[in-house]
């Protein structure tokens, strides 16, 4: 569904086009990427990013659709560039996300900042529409336990108290509003909205993998249980013999690596139609080009990180976009309903073109529109919070805070799997491979279960410095390596950045090689913070 795309000497593709696109097609269908020294992606053919000496983005802009006029009965569209500042704590967290392009009409200014404790913990959140400010503090009775047990919000000179409810397992169980539960291995099984008699629930069922494969209606009380719909799914196949409601729902497809291929729907009110992803292989991890939405072919806009951000018609017309948020807060809009949404002016429109539902967000995860929650393989993401709804269960080894999402900065890490976070700025990486059979073993190689392969670990894909894991000291003899740029990325090696090093290395260690799960996750934790000109090390 892709032709003739063009790869730069550090494997990054910058120019595509997609093949199925009409002889008349808008420039919109070719895609166009840039490159600085580093690696880092600084233009799109839908957006730019601009980095500070540290590799974090300081600003960033994306070409974005709204309502042209703010008369709601109206259905014309315009579009315009929209840019963002972005600004970082030291330890490279998002403090503030505010729009830096003049406010119009139709798309009032909108600022958001955020303060944490010293565990990463969200202490506080602001977030302003126009005139409008939403203020939340979130409730941290103990330090050590990085748990969240609420907020207060005001919202104008209004203030309301949520608080949330955890099971034995730390897993959230009520945001407040929303029920939650588990099964017994710990996945999430069922959501139940609202907190009525009458609340409808919304059933998730997984396989021996652990990959999510199917998902109910919402089931009203008064059709019965939940449980005898996905009882029939896989007793039956496909032929649910219990009320109407519980026939429904979806179905998903993985490849073997775990990335949805499909999601197919039963034909109910809430799960009519399918989906197929279209993926191409990259250095950075599989990235989303093309979905086929009821039989209909569109392009998929990607963007630095993989995340779709654009979906374009074979005309070229634009029929879905998602805009950049600090945390990805922001819900998409769509050309059916005038790209209108919660910070345009009007909020909601209708156009004649045709409806799109578009679920993937950050690499490796799915919108659940039923809770505004995104679901991620392991664990499940709340965009609104910008943290976890259970905390990560490979337990400290992902680091001291369990809840939180790639680093505190989603516009820099992704965590496709809900494990740890990927890093993947520039073409330099902290690289472990394996060597002849190991001689020796070492307590850093973890729990020997296979034969044992000499391991290395690098800065600078197999350029630069050895170091140790176990200690992350320099490899004795590499000293003088070691210096400039190298060193600096040593010593600032965060305790997340050294965990996944020392997970990897293990896994290396054992097997001689990494799984196909690490391998696409990308064993090489890319350092932002090394620019380009790095003296030759040695293998």
């Amino acid at each position: 569904m892709v032709a003739n795309i063009f790869w730069n000497p550090l494997g990054q593709p910058f120019k595509w086009g997609w093949a199925f696109a009409d002889s008349n097609a808008a420039t919109s269908l070719y895609a166009l990427r840039a490159y600085d020294t580093a690696g880092r992606m600084t233009t799109t053919e839908f957006s730019s990013y601009a980095y500070d000496a540290a590799g974090r983005i300081t600003s960033l802009t994306q070409n974005l659709f709204g309502p042209a006029d703010t008369v709601a009965t109206n259905s014309t569209v315009t579009n315009a560039n929209t840019s963002w500042s972005v600004t970082n704590d030291p330890t490279g967290r998002v403090t503030g996300f505010n729009v830096i392009t003049p406010a119009t009409a139709t798309n009032p200014a909108s600022t958001a900042g955020f303060t944490y404790d010293a565990n990463g913990n969200r202490k506080t959140s602001t977030r302003g529409i126009g005139a409008q400010s939403t203020n939340r503090t979130y409730a941290l009775p103990s330090f050590d336990s990085n748990q969240a047990t609420g907020f207060s919000q005001t919202v104008g000179s209004t203030t309301t108290s949520v608080n949330y409810a955890f099971n034995a397992n730390r897993d959230l169980t009520s945001d407040g509003l929303n029920g939650f539960s588990y099964d017994a291995e710990g996945r999430f099984s069922n959501a139940t909205v609202g907190r009525t008699d009458s609340s409808p629930t919304t059933r998730y069922a997984h396989n021996a993998l652990g990959q999510r494969v199917f998902k109910t209606e919402p089931v009203y009380p008064a059709q019965g249980t939940t449980g005898s719909a996905l009882e029939a799914f896989f007793a039956k196949g496909w032929t649910p013999l219990t009320v109407t409601a519980e026939k429904l729902g979806y179905a998903f497809v993985y490849d073997e690596d775990g990335m949805l291929l499909a999601e197919t729907g039963m034909g109910g009110a809430n799960s009519g139609g399918n989906t197929q992803y279209v993926y191409l292989p990259t250095a950075s991890g599989p990235m989303p080009v093309a979905a086929v939405i009821n039989g209909v072919v569109y392009a998929v806009h990607s963007d630095h990180l993989n995340t779709p951000r654009r979906i374009t018609s074979g005309s070229g017309q634009v029929m879905w976009q998602w805009a950049y948020s600090a945390f990805g807060e922001t819900a998409p809009t769509t050309a059916a309903k005038r790209f209108a949404g919660p910070e345009t002016v009007p909020t909601s429109g209708t156009t004649t073109a045709t409806p799109v539902t578009f679920n993937l967000r950050y690499l490796g995860q799915y919108a659940d529109s039923e809770t505004g929650l995104f679901y991620n393989a392991n664990r499940t993401y709340d965009p609104r919070t910008g943290r976890y709804t259970q905390p990560d269960p490979t337990g400290l080894d992902a680091g001291w805070n369990l809840f939180a999402y790639a680093e505190l900065n989603p516009l820099l890490f992704t965590d496709p799997e809900g494990l740890e976070t990927i890093y993947n700025v520039g073409p330099v990486s902290v690289v472990a491979y394996p060597g002849p059979p190991a001689t020796d073993y070492r307590a850093e190689h973890g729990l020997k279960t296979g034969a044992g392969h000499h391991v290395h670990t690098f800065i600078g894909k197999h350029e630069g410095p050895r170091f140790l894991t176990g200690s992350f000291a320099v490899y004795p003899g590499d000293e003088k390596l070691c210096a400039g740029p190298f060193k600096d990325a040593l010593d600032k090696l965060t305790e997340g950045e050294k965990q996944y090093i020392k997970r990897a290395q293990i896994q290396v260690f054992n097997d001689g090689k990494l799984g196909n799960r690490l391998q696409n996750r990308r064993l090489r934790l890319t350092l932002p913070r090394i620019m380009s000109g790095m003296p030759k090390g040695r293998e």
